[in-house]
């Protein structure tokens, strides 16, 4: 009987399993992703550029200049970039600002009232 109560007493004793711990994404991992993406981006640049050296003439308006193809083509994206986040910033802009005209403090409430415009306004709505 002594023996019962021992194993039973040492069996209540044992640790409980322990729990696996889990590991969250820290902005240092997406850093890291980022710039190595921005390398590999940045070799492909370097090898469009070198491959593109032919000198064009290039006009737009009153502007005149020579450069070489491959960097009038990347300023070229480039502007476009930058107008493409300018569109994007204004849209934004403009949904906040619905958004707290309305009242509206929660994400999913925020895309339904973004959607509902883009309807009344015969847009597609997004996502």
């Amino acid at each position: 009987m002594a023996e019962d109560e021992i194993e039973s007493g040492a069996a209540a004793e044992l640790p409980a399993e322990p729990q696996p711990h889990r590991i969250e994404k820290s902005g240092s991992g997406a850093a890291w992703v980022g710039a190595g993406a921005g390398a590999v981006v940045l070799a492909a640049l370097i090898v469009f550029i070198a491959e593109n050296a032919k000198a064009v003439h290039v006009t737009f308006l009153f502007l005149h200049a020579q450069l070489d193809l491959g960097l009038a083509l990347l300023i070229a994206a480039l502007v476009g970039a930058v107008l493409v986040l300018i569109i994007g910033t204004v849209r934004i802009l403009v949904l906040r600002r619905l958004a707290k005209r309305h009242g509206v403090e929660d994400v999913a409430a925020f895309r339904r009232l973004g959607r509902a415009v883009a309807r009344r306004r015969g847009e597609r709505p997004p996502g």
